[in-house]
């Protein structure tokens, strides 16, 4: 069902809120804060599956080039 980590992790999210475990639950469980979990849910409420996804990923910012010299 899902083609990336990130979105199976967030479908997963859902799944565990659906079955009735609290989003303190969850929050443990996944290692999300509690205040994203509640933005996932807004979102997925509002546009459903096609919500879940990396959002990163289109967000037209370029990667950050890592600077290791100290």
């Amino acid at each position: 069902m899902c083609c990336d980590v990130t979105a199976s992790r967030q479908f997963q999210v859902i799944w565990l809120l659906a079955r009735g475990h609290t989003i303190s639950q969850v929050s443990a469980t996944m290692a999300f804060g509690e205040r994203w979990i509640e933005q996932l849910l807004a979102r997925y409420n509002a546009d459903g599956p096609d919500a879940l996804r990396d959002l990163r990923r289109s967000n037209g910012a370029t990667p950050p080039i890592l600077n290791l010299s100290f």
